[in-house]
Parts: C-alpha cells; sequence; structure tokens
C-alpha cells in the first residue's frame, strides 16, 4: 500500500484533516478530524493567522491511540476556498527535443513550463494546471503524457486554475507557518467534482452548487471539471446570525434550533415553545416554530435574490438550456429541514437535482466530500506544481480515456 495522503480543508467554522490513500479506486480513510473555529476566518479570509496557525499544530501532530502512534504531518494537500476563483483554458505548442523526435519527460515538461508562464489576468496566480489532452502530429490525441510516442512536435490543451495571489499566499502562509509543507494545492470546487465523479449514475455535467459557512460557490462544470465560477457572500452561518439577531439568543442556540427543528408546516393544536431570551429589563420572550419558520424563509427569499444576480452572472453568454442542467448540492445548510423543498422548487427546470452527501467510511456527510475528492485527486497524481519540481507525475489531468 502506497504512503497515505493527508488533506487539509480549512473552513469559517473549522479545520478538517483527513488521512487516507486509494485502494483499486476506492477511497480508504485512516484517519479523520475536524476542530471548530470561531472569528478566525471569514468568508474564506483568513483574519487571525497567530491562532489558526496553532491549531493546526495540535491538528497534525496527536497521538492515535486505536494504533498506539504518535503522528506528525509534514506535508499535505491543502484545499483553498474558491473566492476568485477562475478558469482558463490555454494551448500551447512546443517543439521535441530528441533529434529522433521520441517524445521524452523533458518535452512534457516543456509544454507544462510554456502554460507555467501564461499571464493571468486581474492580479491572479495559478493554482493548478489540468491538462485535458496532449496533441501529437497527425492529429494523435492522448490524456496521459505521450512519453515513448513519435512526433516533431507536442501542443498542451490545459484547464488553468487561477485564483487571487493574496488569497493563495495566506492559506500556504499559515499552512508554512505550522511546520506543514503544502504538497499540492487544490481550489475546492475541482476536489468536489472529483469525488462526485467517483459516485455512480452521477451526470458528468452540471451546476455545482456549495453552501459553505460564509459564502456560496457556483460552478459550471462540464465533463467533471469546472469551467465557469462565481460566488456570493451569503451562507450557513448568515442564517444562524440573522436567528440569533432576531431572537436575541447566542449564536450557538440559533443553531441549535435551526438543526433541531428547521422549517415545519405542521399543524398543531398549540405552538410550543422553542427558545426564549431575556431582554435588558427582565422582559422574557418566547419563539414558537411559527417565528422559526418566518425567520428561515425571510432569509431564503433574501438568500435566493442573491442566488439570481451571481446565477445570471454566470449564465451570461450561454444558452438559457443550461437552466435544465442537473443541480447537485453541498453543505450542511441542505440537512436543515424544509430547505432542501425550497431549492427543489427553486430548480423545478433541472432534469435534477441531488443533495450530496458522503457515504465513505471514515468520512460521512456532505462536508467531507470536498476533502474525500482532494484525496482521490492526490492519490492519482503524485507530486503537484506547488512542488516546483519538473516531472511528468507532478501534470494533473481531467479525464481517464481519450478524448
Amino acid at each position: 500500500m502506497e504512503k497515505p495522503v493527508a488533506v487539509i480543508e480549512i473552513t469559517d467554522s473549522c479545520v478538517r484533516l483527513l488521512i487516507g490513500n486509494v485502494v483499486n479506486g476506492k477511497p480508504v480513510i485512516i484517519y479523520s478530524s475536524e476542530k471548530p473555529i470561531a472569528g478566525v476566518v471569514s468568508r474564506g479570509e483568513i483574519l487571525n493567522f497567530a491562532a489558526l496557525t496553532q491549531l493546526l499544530n495540535s491538528l497534525t501532530d496527536f497521538k492515535y491511540d486505536e494504533l498506539r502512534l504518535h503522528v506528525t504531518i509534514s506535508e499535505a494537500t491543502v484545499i483553498f476556498p474558491p473566492i476568485g476563483f477562475q478558469v482558463y483554458q490555454v494551448d500551447k505548442t512546443t517543439n521535441v527535443v530528441s533529434p529522433t523526435s521520441i517524445i521524452e519527460s523533458i518535452d512534457i515538461q516543456n509544454a507544462i513550463s510554456l502554460v507555467q508562464k501564461e499571464i493571468v489576468p486581474g492580479g491572479s496566480e495559478i493554482v493548478d494546471i489540468i491538462p485535458d489532452a496532449f496533441i501529437l502530429e497527425q492529429g494523435r490525441t492522448f490524456v496521459n503524457p505521450p512519453v515513448g510516442e513519435k512526433s516533431n512536435f507536442i501542443t498542451i490543451k490545459a484547464k488553468v486554475h487561477a485564483m487571487p495571489g493574496r488569497v493563495i499566499s495566506s492559506y500556504r502562509e499559515v499552512v508554512e507557518n505550522a511546520h506543514i509543507r503544502a504538497k499540492r494545492c487544490l481550489i475546492a470546487p475541482y476536489a468536489t467534482c472529483d469525488y462526485i465523479r467517483s459516485v455512480p449514475d452521477m451526470p458528468r455535467n452540471y451546476l455545482l452548487m456549495d453552501i459553505n459557512d460564509g459564502y456560496t460557490a457556483l460552478n459550471l462544470v462540464n465533463v467533471h471539471s469546472p469551467i465557469v465560477s462565481g460566488h456570493f457572500l451569503l451562507g450557513q452561518n448568515d442564517l444562524v446570525l440573522r436567528v440569533s439577531q432576531q431572537f436575541g439568543i447566542d449564536e450557538d442556540e440559533a443553531k441549535r434550533i435551526i438543526n433541531l427543528y428547521g422549517i415545519s408546516e405542521r399543524e398543531m393544536s398549540f405552538e410550543p415553545v422553542i427558545t426564549q431570551s431575556v431582554l435588558d429589563d427582565g422582559t422574557r420572550r418566547e419563539f414558537t416554530q411559527n417565528d422559526l419558520n418566518r425567520v428561515i424563509r425571510g432569509f431564503m427569499d433574501d438568500y435566493l435574490k442573491q442566488f439570481d444576480v451571481t446565477y445570471g452572472e454566470l449564465l451570461s453568454g450561454y444558452s438559457e438550456e443550461l437552466k435544465k442542467l442537473p443541480v447537485i448540492f453541498v453543505g450542511e445548510l441542505t440537512k436543515v429541514n424544509g430547505i432542501k423543498e425550497i431549492l427543489e422548487e427553486k430548480f423545478s427546470e433541472a432534469n435534477s437535482v441531488t443533495m450530496l452527501d458522503s457515504n465513505v467510511v471514515g468520512a460521512h456527510g456532505s462536508k467531507w466530500a470536498t476533502a474525500v475528492g482532494a484525496l482521490l485527486v492526490s492519490s492519482r497524481y503524485k507530486g503537484s506544481l506547488t512542488d516546483q519540481r519538473a516531472k511528468v507525475s507532478q501534470v494533473g489531468r481531467v479525464e481517464q480515456g481519450k478524448k
């Protein structure tokens, strides 16, 4: 069995660590853990580097009593939030070095190097390069690097994943401060798509909607790979905050009643109190299911209005037929009672609506889908552009078969 891969995912509300490998194409989880954070990351932006570094140190240096091991993580795949995520299609051609025209590793490295030199607009930087195909003379097309084939030139068609430089540097900095080498960096939607690809009977083309803690990311996915991305700054934590403010209760209590009750339309002969608060003058306020229904529905109305704006921008220039694409949701908010029905009604034109879950042993629930996807990617591709070492094995790719 190959060396296990460690994956680190940092969200607004927690940090997750997943350790595992892939056997016969299936993820095998050795260890998984998450630690809550508050006020450390907000809408994907790191606010408190010292606190996050300390938490990473505690999460990646631990005793695993079950195997009587003391585990220290020195390198990991790091997942970036899709804030400002952009995808570019790039084609580059280079001549083959060998006088015999036999393609060698150096030729693949040269092709990748040309893509790396591509200038990304808007101050963004390249996070990863995902080759779609390698094209040789006579139009011969390969998905894997065609080492050993004969051709005078090689063309690479690749997707470039880019993000704002400040986001990239902040996540790399905090991981390095915790003495962890970022062996590979992945943007969250790409990892999630790889997990979805591993699930039987899932579509190849769809809209991926990830309702995170502090933002929602929308991605148009073509052949299991994001091609257009957008986001807006509303997520599950905003619902918690709204209930907390309108009921005058703390956020932990707000989260508890949201997860416990959600929206319920059951008719009852009386309305039981589900929570209460005390005003400054000592007056006690009591709240019922109907009160919670009102707040959640009001939030979802505002949420879907913001979605319409971002979705319209995302589909600008594309056919209206895309509105019929299957929709796949990720995020714990979809598990709140009544939310699933609201989202299904919103996407009634879609061919299908799926609330993604993870049934992987050791990583249950949709919150682990992105980390499991990152494990699949990292196990399939040995190394990454992050290593800054020119090896063919560092190249990611999208599909397993020929184009």
